[in-house]
């Protein structure tokens, strides 16, 4: 959640060295964005956002083009804060949540490793190593052992305000349209099996939410047929631009009837 909450905040990093664990927690608070205000006031007040999707652990390997593609997204869109915030915005977007009421976490694949890579000095005066280089045979052994059994506990996980969004109710449109909104965004099926494959397309559900607009607003009803044109439409993407781009999209059909 605070990585959530800095990654959106309106000042730099380096602006918060200088700060007391207090005085972090009360700048994010008071910060201008509202996204950033929301995530360090459920923290303040303890209130836990829930997972709703997850990305489970795959081992890399040549044979499963699944892995690959795992651990390619990994390093090139999920561990990049600027590609989570966006994400986490979009997500808000689409589920139509308030800002700040999604935080995607992505840790370093080698959380669990960091034990063997701390620095040891044997013997007084000597050379200054990383544990795992001065093992004996039978303890780098025992090292890899280890770090096999604690790699798989890597995940990646999408949470959501308990205020915004009702996570434990798997049974709901709702949460059931938020997790496919997930595995569209993601490319991956979520790891939650009760949810996992349910929900409407990310695009039947923005159709949907247009055309009520557009209903509730004009007092016209529009025919099943523009809302079949709308799903299968051509996008640029799944930018942010989205609803916006189908809101266009059905002004122009219904003018055209």
């Amino acid at each position: 959640m605070l990585i959530s909450a800095m990654g959106a905040a309106s000042f730099k990093t380096s602006d918060v060295y200088k700060l007391s664990d207090g005085g972090f927690l009360s700048r994010l608070v008071k910060d201008s964005m509202a996204r950033t205000q929301r995530l360090a006031g459920a923290y303040l007040s303890r209130r836990i956002f829930r997972p709703v999707y997850r990305i489970a652990y795959r081992e890399e390997s040549d044979s499963d083009s699944e892995s690959k593609k795992l651990w390619r997204k990994y390093s090139k869109e999920w561990r990049d804060p600027e590609w989570r915030r966006e994400t986490e915005e979009k997500i808000e977007n689409y589920a139509n949540l308030p800002a700040g009421s999604v935080a995607v976490y992505c840790p370093d694949r080698s959380m669990n490793l960091k034990e063997f890579e701390m620095l040891v000095q044997t013997e007084p005066g000597g050379d200054i190593k990383r544990l795992g280089r001065i093992l004996d045979r039978s303890r780098k052994m025992e090292m890899d052992a280890i770090n096999e059994r604690f790699a798989p506990l890597w995940s990646l996980f999408v949470f959501v305000d308990p205020q915004a969004l009702d996570a434990t109710m798997v049974q709901s449109s709702a949460v059931q349209d938020f997790s496919a909104t997930c595995e569209e965004l993601f490319e991956f099926p979520n790891a939650h099996l009760d949810l996992q494959g349910t929900g409407r397309p990310l695009k039947e559900q923005i159709a949907h939410r247009v055309i009520s607009e557009y209903e509730q607003s004009t007092k016209k009803q529009v025919p099943y047929d523009v809302f079949e044109e709308l799903v299968g439409a051509e996008h640029r993407g799944l930018g942010i631009d989205l609803i916006v781009e189908t809101r266009k999209q059905l002004n122009s059909l219904m003018q055209a009837k």
